[in-house]
Parts: structure tokens; C-alpha cells; sequence
């Protein structure tokens, strides 16, 4: 599906800064490949990756929650072993808590005026029909800036 991306398109490929969102899954490398070649390598640009790990309603969003942030760690820790080899670019890792993963990426979207949001996505039906994420909706719905989805 990003096919695109190795032709000449119009989509703009000099990003200054970008936020890759991670989920733990195989999509996680596309995402980081997307973004880096996405990012304008001539100056300093900045990829910010995030992993949001969803707090349940009947615990306090700042609430410890500790094996989803052990998950979390080792998500962030495979995607700096993924990022070590790439030169040029600032990346910066956090790992967000939030009650809904959408609004929590537009939010930090918003909070470092990024240019462009990765994320990606499985390929998602109900009832035999395809269908988008609740969260890729928001995203789209809401975001600040251009919004990048990988279908895997």
C-alpha cells in the first residue's frame, strides 16, 4: 500500500518533525521506515515515537501500572536497537498513559507541533465489511496536521 512513497508523488517528503506511533506489534518497523524516509535528513529534524498504553477507567490515569509499562519499555527499548543505525535525526522515545489512545496522540501531536503523524494499522473488518479502528477515526477526524496511515 506505501508503494508510493519510492515513486515521485505529491505527497510532501521534507517533514522537519514527525510523531510515529507504536503499538508492539510487526507494523512497528513499516511505521519508523515511513517516518524516516518522510523526514527532511537536511536539517534538524526530530521523529518523536510514542507508545500509549490505555489506563482502565476504574484506576487514576497517573496510576502505576506496571506490567503494560514493562510491555512499554521493551517496545520503546526494540525500537531504539531499530533507530540506532539511522544518522541525521533526532529521535525522542516516550511512553504515554492515557484513557483513550486517539485524543492522547492528538494531544501530544499538538504539544510539539509536529508536521505529520505515522501510524499504522491491521487490515480491520466487522461483519464482513472493512472497517477503520475507532482510534484511526479519531485520528483522522481530529488531526492536527497531515496523518499517515500504513495498512498492514
Amino acid at each position: 500500500m506505501i508503494n508510493f512513497l519510492n515513486k515521485k508523488s505529491d505527497l510532501k517528503t521534507n517533514f522537519k518533525s514527525i510523531l510515529a506511533v507504536v503499538t508492539g506489534n510487526e507494523s512497528d518497523d513499516k511505521t519508523i521506515r515511513i517516518a524516516h524516509r518522510l523526514i527532511n535528513k537536511q536539517h534538524k529534524s526530530n521523529i518523536y515515537v510514542v507508545h500509549v498504553i490505555k489506563v482502565n477507567r476504574n484506576f487514576p490515569l497517573d496510576a502505576a501500572v506496571p506490567l503494560s509499562s514493562a510491555i512499554g519499555e521493551e517496545i520503546l527499548t526494540q525500537i531504539e536497537t531499530m533507530i540506532a543505525p539511522l544518522k541525521q535525526i533526532n529521535f525522542s522515545l516516550e511512553l504515554l498513559q492515557a484513557r483513550h489512545v486517539g485524543p492522547a496522540i492528538i494531544s501530544n501531536a499538538t504539544e510539539k507541533s509536529v508536521d505529520a503523524i505515522v501510524i499504522s494499522t491491521k487490515d480491520h473488518t466487522q461483519y464482513g465489511v472493512f472497517s477503520l479502528e475507532e482510534d484511526i477515526l479519531y485520528l483522522l477526524k481530529h488531526s492536527p496536521c497531515q496523518l499517515i496511515i500504513s495498512k498492514t
